[in-house]
């Protein structure tokens, strides 16, 4: 996760500066520093959640189909489910959407989950993988 926060962090803040220059935006806007570092976070959880899938599953195949499908699937879901209440439960407890809500700095009244609402419920996921990773390397690898 590391490597992802270090690189991810210098990749986020040269899009800052570089924006800065064809948007007016305030770096003293507390969203725009919640998007940033919430940006961050936001890779460095999806590093923890393939983590604890990788552990789990002991595959690196199986554990990239795995992440991508419980990344990818709840969004294509959500989007072929007919009720509004189904879509909206999609739209909230899918890791991808959830936690990508950190990263919205107007209209937050329009989201299907707040901002660290949406980046709790990603790190439930992360944590629940790195749980079920630790679990089975514990009791497998003794």
């Amino acid at each position: 996760a590391l490597p992802v926060a270090v690189t991810g962090g210098f990749s986020l803040l040269a899009c800052l500066l570089i924006a800065r220059r064809f948007e007016p935006l305030s770096l003293t806007d507390a969203a725009t520093w919640r998007a940033t570092f919430g940006s961050v976070a936001y890779l460095m959880l999806i590093a923890f959640l393939s983590l604890g899938i990788a552990a789990l599953l002991r595959d690196s195949a199986a554990s990239i189909g795995a992440v991508l499908g419980l990344l990818y699937l709840p969004p294509i879901i959500s989007s072929m489910v007919a009720d509004r209440h189904l879509h909206r439960l999609f739209e909230r407890a899918g890791p991808m959407d959830a936690g990508l809500a950190v990263q919205a700095t107007t209209h937050l009244d329009r989201l299907p989950i707040g901002p660290w609402a949406g980046f709790g419920v990603l790190a439930a996921w992360s944590a629940g993988a790195l749980l079920a990773g630790t679990l089975r390397l514990t009791s497998r690898d003794v």
